[in-house]
């Protein structure tokens, strides 16, 4: 994935946050939401990388 450039995880680290030691579900659903509309947004890297995933995962094995 690395290679093809559609490894997630790097950019997503940045964008994940641990709702574990939230107080309240109130609290959580804002994270949650926020993280969400931040990912749906057309120059985000992690939307991105996944849209690209199918068609340059389908070459790699093209070439195998």
């Amino acid at each position: 994935m690395k290679e093809l450039n559609i490894n997630i995880i790097d950019a997503a680290v940045g964008l994940v946050q641990s709702i574990e030691d939230m107080p309240s579900d109130k609290e959580k659903g804002k994270v949650i939401l926020d993280t969400f509309m931040r990912i749906k947004k057309t120059d985000n890297e992690v939307r991105n990388r996944l849209e690209l995933f199918a068609f340059r995962s389908s070459q790699c094995y093209l070439k195998l």
